[in-house]
């Protein structure tokens, strides 16, 4: 029992560790949360938890090594990832300096969000998290390190929920996120200028990344 236990702090770590960097996922999260609260931040979070939890489960059938394999993914990756973060840091930046988004009083932490928000924002995680090529490189990685090293020898029971600890520990993480933006937001409101900056500099990551994918991508097309 104990070892099991073991096991699954071990799986919940990882998940937990793989969201803690400020990448594309959680600058957009941010970039969301500012402008909608902690439900918006927090479905982003979600959507990108689901792709690990895919991802990791690709890993413990096999099929993470042969996405690897297949000639140009990686490439079309970087392009498809820097065009599209390119477009949604131009936009964040262009609102966030045109005031588009800024309140016009005391917003909540926490603000009701739609259907059709929530959707948004868990689609927008999931591509963002799927697009950026360091995801399939994670798990090409640490993840298949993991799974030869931890599940092979394990019951598909135990396997599986170490697996979905994975994804708790990934969510967790994008929870705590929310929070933290949505508990800003509240406060950020009374400093206009502040405002606008959070959503230039996560536009400007998004930016910073949109470039670091392009310029991978002629490497490699060169």
């Amino acid at each position: 029992m104990g070892v099991e236990v073991a096991l699954l702090a071990r799986a919940f770590l990882l998940g937990f560790t793989i969201a803690v960097p400020i990448g594309p996922t959680g600058a957009t999260a941010i970039r969301r949360g500012i402008t909608g609260g902690f439900w918006a931040a927090f479905w982003v979070g979600i959507g990108a938890a689901l792709t690990d939890f895919a991802y990791i489960i690709l890993a413990y059938v096999g099929l993470i090594p042969l996405l690897g394999r297949i000639p140009g993914l990686t490439t079309l990756l970087y392009i498809g990832g820097s065009l599209m973060l390119f477009r949604i840091g131009y936009i964040t930046i262009r609102d966030a300096w045109s005031g588009v988004n800024l309140p016009k009083g005391d917003l909540p932490a926490v603000a009701r969000t739609t259907t059709d928000e929530a959707r948004s924002g868990l689609l927008s995680g999931m591509a963002v998290t799927l697009i950026n090529p360091a995801t399939i490189t994670y798990w090409l990685s640490v993840g298949g390190a993991f799974v030869a090293a931890n599940l092979v020898d394990r019951s598909l029971p135990v396997a599986s929920l170490a697996i979905v600890m994975i994804f708790v520990g990934s969510a967790t993480w994008f929870t705590i996120l929310a929070g933290i933006v949505g508990v800003a937001r509240a406060q950020v409101t009374r400093l206009p200028w502040l405002f606008r900056g959070v959503g230039i500099l996560s536009g400007g990551i998004l930016l910073l990344f949109a470039i670091t994918f392009g310029w991978r991508a002629i490497e490699r097309l060169t």
